[in-house]
Parts: C-alpha cells; sequence; structure tokens
C-alpha cells in the first residue's frame, strides 16, 4: 500500500479499525521504523501494542487521550496472571515508551495542562519482592518524586 499525503503507510497486523488509537500507534511504528530500531524491537513493539490496544478497545477507549494511569494499572495486573514478572515489566516499558513519544510528538498541551500527563508521576513499583510489576501516580505534582 503506498501512502499519499495524509494517509501513513499501514502495517499488517497492527490495526484491526480506524480507531485513533490503532492510527497513532501506527505512526508510532513507522516512527520507530524510520529511527533504524532493531526488527526485533518493532516486532515486540508491534506485539504489545496491539496487546494493549485490543485491551483499551474492548473497554470502548479508542483515543490516546482516554488511557489514564488505572487503565495501564489493570492491564499491567490483568498480563501478571499469565506472565512472569520481566514480561510485565517488557509490556509496561513498551507503553511508557509509546505514550511517552505521544506525549512528546503528537500532543504535548494536552497532557501539560491535564490529569493525564501522568508519566510525569508515573513510576515503576515492584510489589510483594519483584513478584508483580504496577505502576503508581501521584495524584499532586509537588508530590512527586523524582
Amino acid at each position: 500500500m503506498c501512502a499519499t499525503n495524509d494517509q501513513p503507510l499501514r502495517r499488517r497486523g497492527t490495526q484491526s479499525d480506524d480507531s485513533e488509537l490503532a492510527h497513532e500507534i501506527d505512526i508510532y511504528l513507522m516512527d520507530c521504523q524510520s529511527r533504524s530500531l532493531s526488527p526485533n524491537t518493532i516486532r515486540i513493539y508491534t506485539l504489545e501494542l496491539r496487546l494493549f490496544r485490543e485491551y483499551l478497545e474492548e473497554r470502548e477507549l479508542t483515543d490516546v487521550t482516554d488511557i489514564a494511569p488505572r487503565h495501564i494499572r489493570s492491564y499491567l495486573i490483568l498480563l501478571g496472571e499469565g506472565r512472569k514478572p520481566a514480561g510485565v515489566h517488557m509490556a509496561y516499558r513498551v507503553i511508557k515508551t509509546f505514550l511517552r513519544w505521544y506525549e512528546a510528538e503528537v500532543d504535548p498541551e494536552l497532557f501539560l495542562s491535564s490529569e493525564k500527563g501522568f508519566f510525569r508521576n508515573f513510576r515503576e513499583t515492584v510489589v510483594s519482592g519483584g513478584a508483580s510489576v504496577v505502576g503508581s501516580c501521584a495524584i499532586d505534582a509537588d508530590h512527586a518524586q523524582a
């Protein structure tokens, strides 16, 4: 498929519909490819983001701006039921990387002016001596840890 002026190339297996979330993931994956990330990294990002997108779309969350810290936490807890901690942590890192890209590249004002700019305050927390990885989010930026 050739791209037109406003239509990005679409990678097979990354988009099941025309949701805004799927569209942004496709653009992010093209950005990863343009930065010459390894094919294995792109494959892992594609898989992890597809699974995360499917989880969100099952909950009728179809736009990146709909994602809140509680959605990420719930998803990571669900993953922890079937994956080892390292696998959950890998999914967390991929999601974090995608959302930071979105925050910087697509809509920095939205994230800076709302509670959804949660990656400034979102940090990893290891629970039960490394048994699972979940996120925690400081409600007030003044109380966030660096």
